[in-house]
């Protein structure tokens, strides 16, 4: 691909857009982190309100599996990009646009593969 044709690419553009809505995801997932590090801190005060630190550690483990289902399909739907208009490793590697692996394990431990419709079944089933 010419680099005249790279700048009028379509799904080059789309990819980049993509690209950038994963990155801020990205970040903040690494903002959640910070506030943990934040109610860590609380839980040193003399007077400990415990219901107030619970609610807040499950609004941001809600705030965190929401961040990564979306990361997720950010990722997908730019695989598949790539994938269907050919972009290659060269072209990613030049506009700093890293390919993610889909996601096809639940677990490490075995690694049993599913398919596409049943990922989207799990995460159907998470929603609820």
């Amino acid at each position: 691909m010419k680099q005249e044709d790279l700048e009028t690419n379509f799904e080059l553009t789309l990819v980049k857009e993509l690209n950038s809505a994963k990155l801020s995801s990205e970040e903040h997932s690494a903002d959640m982190v910070d506030m943990v590090d934040g109610i860590l801190m609380d839980l040193e005060e003399p007077e400990i309100d415990t219901q107030s630190i619970k609610t807040k550690l499950f609004k941001m483990i809600d705030d965190l599996q929401y961040q990564d289902i979306n990361r997720q399909k950010i990722e997908r739907v730019m695989n598949l990009l790539i994938e269907d208009a050919n972009i290659s490793d060269e072209v990613l590697e030049c506009e700093n646009i890293a390919k993610a692996p889909s996601a096809h394990c639940i677990d490490d431990n075995d690694c049993e593969v599913v398919s596409d419709e049943e990922l989207e079944a799990l995460i159907t089933q998470a929603k609820n």
